[in-house]
């Protein structure tokens, strides 16, 4: 191992610091990892150099109270003798076996420090890269591969964060695709139609993970449409499609929806309207409801229905409830769960061009079909199951489980559900916002494995702080100087926190800047 320098000063066994030899300042950098030996137990102790400062025996710190300026005091030394670097480390442990250890004794000043070499580094990774998804390389030793743990990045979820042009969408393509390799299944909830280009290269070939690679749209120019059936959706669920919807008319419709769900297992919109249309003529005085329905019970509630609602209520419901027709998502059909989640099959649920309540709804009633399907599956029962693990990657999270709203989100519930129990069910997620500080906050502390890039904002920075226990006041304070494709990786899924720069894509990203002087150019001389 190369000598880079020297531990002076005191010690603790969780931070020393070393005078950085002549020969090791082109050496030393910060987030390199460096090693000393322990002389009781011989043992090889690995850190990483969380800062760097320079100093001068010349020019003490009360320079600054003395009268003489410095000028004259540069014309009368040669301060170059004086000057030496300081590096601060933070004690990561040694091996022991397969885990890292921190030590019980002290390393002892005047004791040499040492670059770690790739080899250690790797021991202490402590990866098997068959049961790992590789997500980068080490930002100060390029050569030097970074795994995660896929159990534990998808069974006890995981979040993407970053401020907006950092690379938080990129990177979130860099792991699906990796999870694809592994033979993994992947429904990404995609606002903006950033990651339908997973299955093209960037120059418009066919990508090699292009026939793993399916795209289901929403709305009336989508080819391969999400199709849902009513009795999927909850009362909320259809309320939200539903804007300017009353507490009066929700109350009828989940009234309404409650003898659907008596009567018939399944049920679509027409039954719903026609149930409407039978409490108008209740309210007429037409008697024909029991006999339609077949049940004095059934019947019993027809008539407490059209005794409590006002027939402008009903009307009002019926007109809105025949308007949600014009949506090609509702269907007497459904988009089945096996053509959503598959082995070695990456869907993407382009949601690009849709209002927010739709949005929101569509992810609602999908992750809750996902979920229920594999709670069945776990326990043996119910009839809908699903026998494969599965990684939900949630887009601009923040909007979809939000910490405040000022009207009902109804992806809220499931996702807040699914961070909380899905781990038990093979059902992980994979949150990826802009907005950290709008996230719900139990939501995020339940993602284990932190994948954090640029950040500025304060109190995106602070909430981060406080919703995550990995993240440590080294890690904020080092989010506003990475650069693009660059992140802190903490938590379950890695065994230390690590600065990482991100791989590159095998596939086409969505959701690049645009070149806006360039496109002004090419406007002015088409127009010339």
């Amino acid at each position: 191992m190369q000598e880079i320098g020297r531990i002076i000063g005191t010690t603790s066994l969780t931070k020393y610091i070393f005078a950085v030899s002549k020969e090791g300042e082109k050496l030393a950098r910060k987030d390199d990892f460096v090693s000393a030996v322990e002389p009781i137990s011989k043992k090889e102790v690995v850190g990483i150099i969380k800062g760097i400062t320079a100093s001068n025996q010349l020019l003490p710190d009360e320079f600054a109270r003395e009268s003489i300026q410095l000028s004259e005091y540069m014309r009368m030394y040669d301060f170059g003798e004086g000057e030496y670097l300081v590096g601060i480390v933070d004690i990561l442990g040694h091996l022991d076996g397969d885990s890292l250890k921190l030590p019980k004794y002290s390393l002892r000043p005047a004791s040499q420090v040492f670059l770690t070499k790739d080899e250690t580094l790797k021991k202490l990774m402590n990866v098997d890269e068959k049961r790992s998804v590789h997500i980068g390389s080490v930002e100060a030793r390029q050569k030097v591969d970074v795994y995660l743990d896929l159990n534990r990045l998808i069974g006890m979820h995981s979040a993407i964060l970053a401020m907006t042009g950092a690379g938080k969408s990129y990177t979130g393509g860099v792991l699906i695709e990796e999870v694809l390799k592994k033979g993994g299944s992947v429904v990404v909830f995609d606002p903006h139609g950033e990651y339908k280009y997973l299955g093209y290269k960037s120059d418009g070939s066919k990508s090699g993970i292009f026939d793993k690679v399916k795209v289901l749209g929403v709305g009336k120019n989508s080819k391969n449409n999400v199709k849902i059936r009513a009795d999927r959706l909850t009362p909320e669920d259809i309320a939200s499609l539903i804007p300017g919807t009353t507490e009066t008319q929700k109350n009828t419709l989940h009234d309404i929806i409650e003898i659907c769900e008596v009567k018939k297992r399944s049920y679509n919109l027409q039954d719903l309207i026609e149930l409407l249309h039978m409490v108008m003529d209740r309210k007429g005085g037409e008697e024909n409801g029991e006999e339609v329905l077949g049940s004095v019970e059934l019947d019993g509630r027809i008539d407490k229905i059209s005794k409590k609602a006002h027939l402008s209520t009903v009307s009002a419901l019926i007109r809105r409830l025949d308007g949600l027709r014009r949506f090609n998502i509702i269907s007497d059909t459904e988009t089945s769960l096996e053509e959503m989640v598959s082995l070695d099959q990456a869907t993407i649920i382009d949601l690009s061009g849709t209002s927010e309540s739709i949005k929101e709804t569509v992810v609602s009633a999908l992750s809750r079909k996902i979920f229920h399907a594999r709670m069945n599956y776990i326990n043996d029962y119910g009839d809908e199951k699903l026998d494969i693990p599965c990684l939900l990657v949630v887009e601009e999270a923040h909007n979809f489980v939000p910490r405040e709203y000022e009207r009902p989100i109804v992806s809220r519930g499931i996702l807040r559900r699914i961070a909380r129990e899905g781990r038990k069910f093979g059902v992980g997620l994979c949150l990826i916002s802009q907005r950290p500080s709008r996230l719900d906050q139990d939501v995020l502390s339940q993602c284990n494995t932190q994948i954090i890039m640029k950040i500025v904002n304060p109190l995106d920075q602070d909430y981060i702080r406080k919703s995550a226990e990995a993240v440590t006041e080294d890690v904020i304070r080092d989010l506003p100087s990475l650069g693009r494709g660059e992140a802190i990786i903490t938590g379950a899924a890695i065994n230390f926190p690590m600065h990482v720069k991100i791989k590159e894509r095998d596939t086409k990203p969505g959701g690049m800047d645009i070149d806006i002087i360039a496109e002004w150019d090419g406007k002015n001389k088409n127009e010339a």
